[in-house]
């Protein structure tokens, strides 16, 4: 968590930074200093997915400037993201965290 704060402190201008907690799992700081900590969502019966940081951080923020104005948070912890690679799509679910 340390890591994201003095990073997001060193970077301003960055809309998402994101660390991998584990293999299927990443913390997120979003600009405003929200922290959301993401899973990948695992289908019952199947193995446990790879949630990997650098996509997923692309991925919110290309999702979050198509609409600016919107409550990344709220809306992000309300209905996770679906991440499309090719034909694959990963759910990832978020909870707030507090700094």
């Amino acid at each position: 968590m340390e890591w994201v704060a003095r990073t997001a402190e060193r970077f301003p201008d960055l809309n998402v930074v994101v660390a991998p907690l584990d293999d299927d799992r990443c913390l997120l700081w979003l600009r405003g200093g929200h922290l959301l900590e993401a899973h990948a969502v695992r289908p019952w019966g199947t193995p446990r997915p790879h949630l990997d940081a650098l996509l997923l951080g692309s991925a919110v923020n290309l999702w979050w400037l198509a609409d600016p104005t919107r409550d990344a948070v709220r809306e992000l912890a309300a209905s996770g993201l679906g991440v499309r690679t090719g034909e694959r799509v990963l759910r990832v679910e978020f909870t707030e965290r507090r700094l």
